[in-house]
């Protein structure tokens, strides 16, 4: 049986992209929740705006504006800072991405590889076979073409 020499290596390089496919994957999720967290916060300031606009058109007190304009200014900044994370978590992505390409890449090389050499084996093994069978039937002819 055939056993391909570098199948340690093919196996870690495999273990290798199966973890950075994992790491990929939670990545992406997170980044998804972020920019969940991120609509949530830009629905909050759309819906505060129009409260403060209908407050405004019944008769706001000063003290309510203000109260209003202190919590859009912290729900801003909350914005800022996801969006600040969203671009972020994008690099980070970007970067596996890259990461699991490369990987997926040296695995491949080596299953390319791997498929040579026992292409290579089986070739050598069905030309061993045709002599063998070649000795058999140059055999079978002598013992039949010997005088008795």
């Amino acid at each position: 049986m055939h056993r391909f020499s570098l199948e340690t290596v093919l196996t870690h390089r495999k273990h290798i992209e199966d973890v950075l496919q994992k790491e990929f994957v939670m990545a992406k999720k997170k980044l998804l929740m972020e920019e969940e967290k991120l609509a949530t916060l830009e629905e909050i300031i759309l819906q505060t705006l129009a409260a403060l606009q209908e407050k405004q058109k019944t008769g706001a007190t000063i003290s309510d504006v203000l109260l209003y304009e202190s919590y859009l200014k912290r729900i801003s900044i909350d914005r800022g800072q996801h969006i600040r994370r969203i671009t972020e978590m994008k690099s980070q992505l970007r970067q596996k991405l890259g990461e699991l390409i490369e990987a997926l890449k040296a695995r491949k090389i080596l299953d390319r590889l791997k498929e040579k050499e026992f292409e290579k084996y089986r070739k050598e093994l069905e030309r061993k076979e045709r002599i063998f069978m070649g000795e058999i039937a140059i055999s079978g002819f002598n013992m039949r073409n010997q005088p008795q």
